[in-house]
């Protein structure tokens, strides 16, 4: 039962609806939250909802500081880092 608790608080920070993101992804508003969170953690990105390469580099260097493959893809993996680092 402890083991359950335990791993709760690393799963209720997901949220089903977090989109997958990847360079040229069309749903500006997720892209625009995942901007808005990049700024948050360091980067200077221009929120616009644009995923181009800009946002793909701020990505790819969040992943690496966190310890996630610097893939580019804002999957479950970055969105939960999102959620538990600390901002800046």
């Amino acid at each position: 039962l402890w083991l359950l608790q335990g791993l709760k608080q690393y799963l209720e920070p997901v949220v089903a609806t977090d989109p997958t993101l990847r360079i040229r992804s069309t749903n500006k508003e997720a892209v625009k939250t995942l901007q808005t969170l990049l700024n948050e953690h360091g980067a200077k990105l221009k929120v616009d909802g644009g995923f181009g390469e800009a946002t793909l580099k701020a990505l790819v260097t969040f992943q690496k500081s966190n310890g996630l493959v610097g893939d580019g893809i804002c999957g479950p993996a970055s969105w939960l880092a999102f959620r538990t680092k600390k901002k800046l």
